[in-house]
């Protein structure tokens, strides 16, 4: 009876796990930044899919003046991004779609690209000393990084720091 009322306790336990945590993680919330002419300039987090343009804007209070074309309105947009609408003074308006400052990247946990940052964007990151982030740009200028374990070619640059760099660095898509 004892072996009974166990197995029957270890038969609920696992219905219970199995009908009661989702196997599939809630997506990441988007963070970014809207400036330029909107009612509410700032850094955004949003949830849902999918962040666009409009949606965006909307979190910012909106334009100042007009509306948004939906073709504009329509485009996706993702974490990290800077979003700056500009405003002629003929009354019509664009977005440009940037990268967000370094230190705003790196605070919400995105990665630098070795092959894009500036030298005074990678001396953001710990143990990371100037003359590393300019051989890194001096480097690239002749031939892109392919893996972050390339950063050991420099100098001074051993395993050990290239690992802890590899949580504030990562190769994007070749442009």
């Amino acid at each position: 009876m004892l072996l009974a009322a166990l197995i029957f306790c270890v038969l609920l336990i696992r219905y219970y796990r199995k009908t009661h945590f989702c196997s599939e993680p809630a997506p990441l919330p988007v963070i970014l930044d809207v400036q330029g002419a909107v009612k509410r300039p700032g850094i955004y987090l949003r949830e849902g899919d999918p962040i666009t343009v409009g949606r965006a804007i909307e979190a910012a209070g909106g334009l100042v003046s007009g509306r948004i074309p939906p073709s504009l309105a329509a485009a996706k947009v993702s974490t990290g991004q800077l979003l700056r609408v500009v405003s002629p003074p003929d009354g019509s308006f664009h977005v440009e779609i940037e990268p967000m400052a370094a230190k705003a990247r790196l605070v919400i946990g995105e990665k630098l690209d070795p092959n894009r940052a500036s030298a005074d964007e990678l001396c953001l990151i710990p143990k990371m000393r100037p003359e590393f982030a300019r051989a890194i740009v001096d480097r690239r200028q002749n031939r892109l990084w392919r893996r972050v374990e390339e950063l050991q070619e420099i100098s001074g640059v051993g395993p050990k720091t290239v690992e802890k760099w590899k949580d504030y660095l990562q190769i994007g898509p070749k442009q």
